[in-house]
């Protein structure tokens, strides 16, 4: 097999590696501002009920 065929194929699976990393790093930074998101929110509603009582 050719040198260059093994580096090309240990690149192309570098890039891939790197690519599933970025969108997993992406996907828990997403469900993270979520939770935080819906915490802020059940606080303001929170509040929202205290006001009225």
């Amino acid at each position: 097999m050719d040198m260059n065929i093994i580096k090309r194929d240990i690149g192309l699976m570098c890039a891939a590696q790197k690519l599933l990393n970025f969108f997993c790093i992406m996907k828990t930074a997403l469900t993270v501002a979520t939770i935080a998101f819906s915490v802020l929110e059940s606080v303001n509603m929170l509040k929202n009920l205290k006001i009225r009582a």
